[in-house]
Protein backbone atom coordinates (compact mmCIF):
# COMPACT_ATOMS: atom_id res chain seq x y z
CA UNK A 1 0.00 0.00 0.00
CA UNK A 2 1.50 3.32 -1.14
CA UNK A 3 1.86 6.00 1.52
CA UNK A 4 0.94 9.60 0.81
CA UNK A 5 3.65 12.11 0.02
CA UNK A 6 4.09 14.97 2.54
CA UNK A 7 2.10 17.36 0.34
CA UNK A 8 -0.68 14.85 -0.32
CA UNK A 9 -0.93 14.08 3.41
CA UNK A 10 -1.03 17.81 4.21
CA UNK A 11 -3.81 18.46 1.68
CA UNK A 12 -5.86 15.50 2.92
CA UNK A 13 -5.63 16.80 6.49
CA UNK A 14 -6.39 20.38 5.41
CA UNK A 15 -9.51 19.19 3.59
CA UNK A 16 -10.71 17.51 6.80
CA UNK A 17 -9.96 20.54 8.96
CA UNK A 18 -11.66 23.20 6.81
CA UNK A 19 -15.09 24.24 8.06
CA UNK A 20 -16.28 26.31 5.12
CA UNK A 21 -18.54 25.56 2.17
CA UNK A 22 -17.31 22.88 -0.23
CA UNK A 23 -16.59 25.13 -3.27
CA UNK A 24 -14.54 27.53 -1.17
CA UNK A 25 -12.83 24.68 0.67
CA UNK A 26 -11.75 23.04 -2.59
CA UNK A 27 -10.45 26.37 -3.84
CA UNK A 28 -8.39 26.81 -0.64
CA UNK A 29 -6.99 23.30 -1.04
CA UNK A 30 -6.18 23.96 -4.71
CA UNK A 31 -4.40 27.23 -3.85
CA UNK A 32 -2.46 25.50 -1.10
CA UNK A 33 -1.44 22.70 -3.48
CA UNK A 34 -0.25 25.16 -6.12
CA UNK A 35 1.85 27.03 -3.56
CA UNK A 36 3.31 23.87 -2.01
CA UNK A 37 4.22 22.33 -5.36
CA UNK A 38 5.86 25.56 -6.50
CA UNK A 39 7.87 25.79 -3.26
CA UNK A 40 8.88 22.13 -3.49
CA UNK A 41 10.00 22.65 -7.10
CA UNK A 42 12.24 25.55 -6.04
CA UNK A 43 13.69 23.46 -3.21
CA UNK A 44 14.44 20.51 -5.52
CA UNK A 45 16.44 22.91 -7.69
CA UNK A 46 18.65 23.38 -4.62
CA UNK A 47 19.54 19.67 -4.73
CA UNK A 48 17.06 18.51 -2.09
CA UNK A 49 15.45 15.12 -2.63
CA UNK A 50 11.79 14.87 -3.58
CA UNK A 51 10.79 13.83 -0.07
CA UNK A 52 12.95 16.47 1.61
CA UNK A 53 11.67 19.23 -0.68
CA UNK A 54 8.02 18.40 -0.04
CA UNK A 55 8.62 18.09 3.71
CA UNK A 56 10.34 21.48 3.84
CA UNK A 57 7.59 23.09 1.75
CA UNK A 58 4.95 21.77 4.13
CA UNK A 59 6.94 22.90 7.17
CA UNK A 60 7.20 26.43 5.78
CA UNK A 61 3.49 26.58 4.95
CA UNK A 62 2.22 25.88 8.46
CA UNK A 63 -0.03 23.27 9.99
CA UNK A 64 -3.42 22.33 8.46
CA UNK A 65 -5.10 23.12 11.76
CA UNK A 66 -3.78 26.69 11.91
CA UNK A 67 -4.60 27.37 8.28
CA UNK A 68 -8.11 25.92 8.62
CA UNK A 69 -8.65 27.93 11.81
CA UNK A 70 -7.78 31.11 9.94
CA UNK A 71 -10.15 30.35 7.10
CA UNK A 72 -12.86 29.52 9.59
CA UNK A 73 -12.89 33.06 10.95
CA UNK A 74 -15.68 35.39 9.72
CA UNK A 75 -13.13 37.77 8.16
CA UNK A 76 -11.47 35.05 6.09
CA UNK A 77 -14.80 33.52 5.06
CA UNK A 78 -15.84 36.98 3.86
CA UNK A 79 -12.55 37.45 1.97
CA UNK A 80 -12.82 33.99 0.37
CA UNK A 81 -16.42 34.68 -0.68
CA UNK A 82 -15.51 38.06 -2.17
CA UNK A 83 -12.56 36.53 -4.03
CA UNK A 84 -14.84 33.88 -5.52
CA UNK A 85 -17.34 36.54 -6.61
CA UNK A 86 -14.53 38.57 -8.18
CA UNK A 87 -13.32 35.47 -10.04
CA UNK A 88 -16.82 34.91 -11.40
CA UNK A 89 -17.07 38.59 -12.40
CA UNK A 90 -13.69 38.49 -14.17
CA UNK A 91 -14.75 35.31 -15.98
CA UNK A 92 -17.98 36.93 -17.17
CA UNK A 93 -16.11 40.01 -18.36
CA UNK A 94 -13.55 37.86 -20.20
CA UNK A 95 -16.32 35.94 -21.97
CA UNK A 96 -18.19 39.17 -22.77
CA UNK A 97 -15.22 41.06 -24.19
CA UNK A 98 -13.99 38.03 -26.15
CA UNK A 99 -17.42 37.46 -27.71
CA UNK A 100 -17.83 41.13 -28.65
CA UNK A 101 -14.36 41.22 -30.22
CA UNK A 102 -15.02 38.00 -32.11
CA UNK A 103 -18.28 39.41 -33.52
CA UNK A 104 -16.61 42.75 -34.29
CA UNK A 105 -13.77 41.12 -36.22
CA UNK A 106 -16.20 38.92 -38.12
CA UNK A 107 -18.39 41.94 -38.93
CA UNK A 108 -15.42 43.99 -40.10
CA UNK A 109 -14.25 41.23 -42.41
CA UNK A 110 -17.77 40.64 -43.67
CA UNK A 111 -18.41 44.31 -44.41
CA UNK A 112 -15.12 44.82 -46.25
CA UNK A 113 -15.73 48.58 -46.29
CA UNK A 114 -12.90 49.69 -44.03
CA UNK A 115 -9.39 50.33 -45.23
CA UNK A 116 -6.95 47.45 -45.09
CA UNK A 117 -4.82 48.98 -42.33
CA UNK A 118 -7.88 49.63 -40.18
CA UNK A 119 -9.11 46.07 -40.69
CA UNK A 120 -5.71 44.66 -39.74
CA UNK A 121 -5.52 46.86 -36.62
CA UNK A 122 -9.00 45.87 -35.48
CA UNK A 123 -8.21 42.24 -36.17
CA UNK A 124 -4.99 42.40 -34.13
CA UNK A 125 -6.63 44.16 -31.18
CA UNK A 126 -9.59 41.80 -31.26
CA UNK A 127 -7.29 38.80 -31.28
CA UNK A 128 -5.31 40.19 -28.33
CA UNK A 129 -8.50 40.66 -26.31
CA UNK A 130 -9.69 37.13 -27.14
CA UNK A 131 -6.31 35.65 -26.17
CA UNK A 132 -6.39 37.59 -22.89
CA UNK A 133 -9.88 36.25 -22.29
CA UNK A 134 -8.57 32.70 -22.61
CA UNK A 135 -5.60 33.50 -20.36
CA UNK A 136 -7.91 35.10 -17.78
CA UNK A 137 -10.16 32.04 -17.57
CA UNK A 138 -7.18 29.69 -17.48
CA UNK A 139 -5.59 31.60 -14.62
CA UNK A 140 -8.80 31.84 -12.62
CA UNK A 141 -9.95 28.26 -12.82
CA UNK A 142 -7.12 25.98 -13.92
CA UNK A 143 -5.03 24.50 -11.16
CA UNK A 144 -1.29 24.83 -11.54
CA UNK A 145 -1.50 28.23 -13.21
CA UNK A 146 0.89 29.89 -10.75
CA UNK A 147 3.98 29.63 -12.95
CA UNK A 148 5.98 32.90 -12.61
CA UNK A 149 6.24 33.37 -16.40
CA UNK A 150 2.49 32.84 -16.79
CA UNK A 151 1.82 35.33 -13.99
CA UNK A 152 3.97 37.93 -15.75
CA UNK A 153 1.95 37.41 -18.92
CA UNK A 154 -1.26 37.87 -16.93
CA UNK A 155 -0.03 41.09 -15.34
CA UNK A 156 1.32 42.63 -18.56
CA UNK A 157 -1.78 41.63 -20.50
CA UNK A 158 -4.02 43.06 -17.79
CA UNK A 159 -2.26 46.42 -17.92
CA UNK A 160 -2.74 46.28 -21.69
CA UNK A 161 -6.48 45.69 -21.26
CA UNK A 162 -6.81 48.69 -18.93
CA UNK A 163 -4.90 50.84 -21.40
CA UNK A 164 -6.90 49.64 -24.42
CA UNK A 165 -10.21 50.06 -22.60
CA UNK A 166 -9.30 53.58 -21.53
CA UNK A 167 -8.33 54.54 -25.08
CA UNK A 168 -11.62 53.13 -26.42
CA UNK A 169 -13.65 55.13 -23.88
CA UNK A 170 -11.78 58.39 -24.50
CA UNK A 171 -12.01 58.01 -28.29
CA UNK A 172 -15.72 57.14 -28.16
CA UNK A 173 -16.46 60.20 -26.02
CA UNK A 174 -14.35 62.42 -28.30
CA UNK A 175 -16.19 61.24 -31.42
CA UNK A 176 -19.57 61.54 -29.69
CA UNK A 177 -18.93 65.16 -28.69
CA UNK A 178 -18.15 65.99 -32.32
CA UNK A 179 -20.91 64.01 -34.03
CA UNK A 180 -23.52 63.84 -31.29
CA UNK A 181 -23.73 60.07 -31.83
CA UNK A 182 -23.17 58.39 -28.46
CA UNK A 183 -22.33 54.80 -29.23
CA UNK A 184 -22.88 53.47 -25.72
CA UNK A 185 -22.03 49.89 -26.62
CA UNK A 186 -18.47 50.99 -27.47
CA UNK A 187 -18.17 52.79 -24.13
CA UNK A 188 -19.52 49.70 -22.34
CA UNK A 189 -16.93 47.57 -24.15
CA UNK A 190 -14.17 49.91 -23.01
CA UNK A 191 -15.44 49.85 -19.44
CA UNK A 192 -15.60 46.03 -19.51
CA UNK A 193 -11.97 45.86 -20.67
CA UNK A 194 -10.87 48.26 -17.93
CA UNK A 195 -12.73 46.27 -15.26
CA UNK A 196 -11.39 42.94 -16.54
CA UNK A 197 -7.84 44.29 -16.56
CA UNK A 198 -8.10 45.81 -13.08
CA UNK A 199 -9.53 42.59 -11.63
CA UNK A 200 -6.74 40.57 -13.21
CA UNK A 201 -4.16 42.92 -11.73
CA UNK A 202 -5.71 42.77 -8.26
CA UNK A 203 -6.52 39.04 -7.96
CA UNK A 204 -2.98 37.73 -8.66
CA UNK A 205 -1.52 40.44 -6.41
CA UNK A 206 -3.91 39.49 -3.60
CA UNK A 207 -3.07 35.80 -3.93
CA UNK A 208 0.71 36.15 -4.23
CA UNK A 209 2.33 34.53 -1.17
CA UNK A 210 4.26 37.07 0.89
CA UNK A 211 7.15 36.38 3.17
CA UNK A 212 6.50 37.15 6.81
Amino acid sequence: MNSLSPIQAFLAQLRKELRIRAPLAERVVAEAEDHLLETAKELRERNLSFEEAEGEAVARFGTPENIARGFGSPQNIWEATMTLLLRISATFLALFTSLICLLSVAHTIGEGEMGTESMILRGILGTVVIVMGVITIQYLWRRGSQDPTFLRIVRVGSVGLVTLGSVIIVDAVRVARITGDWEYYIIMMGMALVCQGMLMIWIPWKQTPREA
